[in-house]
């Protein structure tokens, strides 16, 4: 999949992360891989974003309409915000994975954040 980025490169934002909300996504020379998902919200439901593993070990979610990052978590290291990645194996979710992640810079409580690919 081929999704234009325009970005200067990372940035530094809270938590040590490179990439902040609104700024340009990864462009494809900084991803390990992309791609097409849906993510599952209990309050906004099912939306599309790209989903993007990048080189310097984030995670990073990308809308689909502006390219813009619209969450990053840092998957390995000392300060890594992932805990946990899992695949559903309850009929009704199939095919469903589940970050675990810190909820935010004040709290060490997880939150499950759920999306769904096409195989490829």
């Amino acid at each position: 999949m081929a999704l234009p980025g325009s970005g200067p490169g990372p940035k530094r934002g809270a938590m040590g992360r490179d990439w902040e909300k609104g700024s340009d996504g990864p462009t494809s020379e900084e991803c390990v891989g992309r791609y097409f998902s849906t993510k599952f919200s209990k309050w906004r439901g099912k939306y599309r974003r790209v989903f993007c593993v990048t080189r310097n070990g984030n995670l990073v979610t990308v809308d689909t309409t502006d390219l813009k990052v619209t969450n990053c978590w840092r998957f390995y290291g000392k300060n890594a915000d992932v805990s946990g990645i899992t695949i559903s194996g309850d009929k009704s979710e199939q095919d469903i994975l589940v970050l675990s992640v810190s909820k935010d810079a004040k709290s060490n409580k997880p939150k499950s954040i759920k999306f769904s690919c096409s195989p490829r």
